[in-house]
């Protein structure tokens, strides 16, 4: 019963991926998390290798930004557990992600599938050379809080990566 409600979910919703390239999308994606952690570039990689394997770009990229997600939960919490970030700064940052990523969902269905195709390529170029150009951007402690206009520009910044 349960190979036969696949089997339906995948025709209703074109799955285009074999079990092979299941297998080599799992693989392509623990390493990804790996490098991840040192660069930072995870959907420089996901999106298009999703892409190539069938995938649609809208589901491509709803799946990566759902894993962006969770990443960036497992990486908060152990600061949020250590006391390094306030509160009030992560309920707001929690609450514009979720504002943004609704926003960024609502337009994407507007978007023809062959428009984010060509999107998505020229998009990957500035970010990969903003990525390898910044490799320390982040990695050095700065002393006391950060002035409000640092603070709201932070919350903006966060709004508009999430759409």
């Amino acid at each position: 019963m349960e190979a036969k409600t696949c089997a339906l979910w995948a025709a209703r919703y074109h799955w285009p991926v074999t079990a092979t390239s299941l297998v080599f999308l799992i693989a392509v994606f623990f390493v990804t998390s790996v490098v991840s952690v040192v660069t930072g570039s995870t959907s420089l990689i996901t999106v298009p290798v999703m892409m190539s394997a069938g995938i649609e770009p809208h589901a491509a990229i709803a799946t990566n930004m759902l894993a962006l997600i969770l990443m960036s939960l497992g990486g908060t919490l152990p600061f949020v557990g250590k006391g390094i970030i306030r509160r009030r700064r992560l309920m707001a940052s929690i609450l514009l992600t979720v504002g943004g990523s609704a926003l960024g969902a609502l337009l994407l269905l507007n978007i023809p599938v062959n428009a984010l195709r060509i999107t998505i390529a020229i998009v990957m170029i500035p970010v990969a050379v903003f990525s390898l150009l910044n490799k320390n951007v982040g990695m050095t402690p700065r002393g006391g809080p950060p002035c409000r206009l640092a603070e709201f520009s932070g919350f903006g910044a966060n709004f508009l990566l999430a759409v």
